[in-house]
């Protein structure tokens, strides 16, 4: 399912702190975020009173802060230079799924034929917004099941896992 609301641009996390606004609970807190998808985050903001004033670029960088807010540069690097060596060559460098090892993947058209072929592209607003750090951490532990995807729950620490997932969302959110 896709996002009902996407950015007309890059997202931009240190925009969004420099709004110097307040986060409702389920997206100040990490923990109970990963539950939360962007998009429905981007709903909540703009419906609160005290984003009356804010565009709607605006709403969307304070998505992207909480989404990047807690996530250290270390840990953004790391997580890079795991995902050259593991997600690149299907994924693309860029993330649109354009890796030449990923072009022959069935990818979900397999299971459904209406859906894409081949790996996911990370910088679909669309599907990006709509899918929450729970459930990319579930495709990240038992891969892609059917699609081509190896899981990485057996290689990545829970730190690293998380790492990821961080980095999969710079595709969509500036830092």
């Amino acid at each position: 399912q896709a996002a009902s609301a996407v950015p007309s641009v890059t997202a931009s996390a240190a925009a969004g702190a420099a709004l110097n606004a307040s986060l409702p609970q389920k997206l100040a807190d990490p923990t109970v975020r990963r539950t939360q998808t962007p998009a429905n985050a981007f709903v909540v903001l703009r419906a609160d009173p005290a984003n009356a004033a804010l565009s709607d670029d605006d709403v969307w960088n304070l998505v992207a802060w909480a989404w990047l807010k807690d996530v250290r540069p270390e840990t953004l690097a790391r997580a890079e230079t795991l995902y050259g060596r593991d997600c690149a060559a299907c994924h693309g460098p860029d993330g649109k799924g354009k890796g030449p090892a990923g072009a022959n993947l069935p990818g979900m058209s397999k299971m459904d034929p209406a859906m894409p072929k081949g790996p996911a592209n990370f910088t679909d607003a669309g599907a990006m917004l709509a899918a929450s750090d729970a459930l990319l951490q579930g495709k990240l532990l038992r891969g892609g099941m059917g699609t081509g995807m190896p899981e990485f729950g057996s290689l990545y620490t829970d730190e690293e896992l998380w790492a990821m997932i961080a980095y999969l969302r710079t595709f969509l959110f500036g830092k």
